[in-house]
């Protein structure tokens, strides 16, 4: 028999501050790790240790990655409690109402009726974008999932991860009315590494193929009888039989990292970092490896170029190449002075754009301009 009592409904009260003058958060926290959970986790943190008013409306969904966008009875049973709590916060009229948007249409329903809300009462919407693909996904997507968007987006602020994705909330909310706050991530501290063999390659991320990870396996099979180099694999499956369809003969692959501090370790103990995605938006994994001072490998796509600096903090390639990927990975093999140099650049530019405190000043200053 199923049961639901592993479902909480959290509805979290104002911190700091009496009813309607707060925040409304609406976000799922990890476990899974992927963008949007991480990314809520670290906000909530944020407003609470600098005391800003806030309430946190809770949509986790605490099972696999696979999950994410089914219908079944224990997705329905969270949408309906996620309703309910959105609904006791929104009608309280806080500040504003601050959301993720997904790229599904499970997802777009379950966030569209807060939204639909907060629009009847007037209280002011920003809707976070943490990819970059929703504006294609609209444009092949039927009447009815437009029709929700176009009434639920209308009027909102729109927030999106770099300038680069500025109209990829379009036609649904205008480049006018759109503001850019890139992620962050924590500082794990600075990394000492030694340039010595063998070198670890690291792929931190969803194993699926959205994110590269067949890619990955097939330019690793190239360093196949090369010990100067080992491959390591980690992340959930999507779907689980992803390694049966695609063998990692010369990649270990270790399973999810379900903490930070196990991120932490692998990165620690990498030496340079590949995410070769097919499509992304600002992944917070290259965040990461930055913030631990390694060379990054990856692609083309979404904010990527405008995150990575190509040939100074590490190597970009057009997504799907395996042999470029390879190329760019036996490059940095190849070359531990360049390996240290790039890691040192990107520490730098983590330094200056990617740590928690400007994430918070760009977010208070959305707030501000959405409520003005």
């Amino acid at each position: 028999m199923l049961s639901f009592t592993h479902i909480p409904l959290r509805i979290r009260g104002w911190h700091r501050a009496g009813p309607g003058r707060g925040i409304v958060v609406a976000g799922a926290l990890p476990p899974p790790n992927n963008g949007m959970t991480v990314y809520c986790d670290l906000l909530l943190r944020l407003l609470r240790e600098r005391g800003i008013a806030h309430r946190h409306v809770d949509m986790s969904d605490h099972r696999a990655v696979s999950t994410i966008g089914q219908v079944d009875a224990v997705n329905v049973a969270l949408g309906l409690r996620f309703w309910l709590a959105a609904t006791f916060a929104i009608v309280r009229r806080p500040r504003c109402y601050y959301a993720p948007i997904a790229q599904n249409r499970v997802g777009l329903v379950r966030d569209a009726v807060p939204l639909m809300l907060c629009r009847a009462l007037r209280v002011p919407r920003i809707v976070h974008l943490h990819g970059s693909q929703f504006r294609d996904w609209m444009a092949g997507s039927g009447r009815m999932t437009q029709a929700i968007a176009r009434t639920s987006l209308r009027g909102a602020t729109g927030v999106v991860l770099h300038e680069t994705l500025r109209n990829r909330l379009e036609p649904h909310i205008p480049e006018a009315d759109v503001r850019v706050i890139e992620n962050a991530v924590g500082d794990p501290g600075p990394v000492l590494r030694e340039a010595t063999f063998p070198v670890t390659v690291l792929f931190l991320s969803l194993v699926s193929k959205n994110k590269g990870a067949a890619v990955f396996i097939d330019a690793a099979s190239g360093f196949e009888h090369d010990r100067r180099v080992r491959f390591v694999l980690c992340g959930e499956l999507r779907p689980p039989g992803f390694l049966e369809a695609h063998p990692p003969r010369a990649v270990r692959y270790v399973g999810p990292a379900h903490t930070p501090a196990q991120r932490r370790l692998l990165m620690a103990e990498a030496d340079m970092f590949v995410l070769p995605s097919l499509n992304e938006g600002q992944p917070l994994a290259i965040l990461e490896a930055m913030a631990a001072g390694l060379p990054v490998i990856s692609t083309t796509v979404g904010a990527i170029p405008a995150t990575v600096t190509h040939e100074m903090g590490g190597l970009l390639v057009e997504p799907g190449d395996t042999d470029a990927l390879r190329a760019a990975i036996r490059r940095l093999v190849d070359d531990p002075a360049l390996r240290m140099k790039m890691g040192a650049f990107n520490r730098r530019v983590y330094e200056s754009r990617f740590r928690p405190e400007r994430l918070l000043t760009d977010f208070m200053a959305c707030v501000d301009e959405a409520t003005s």
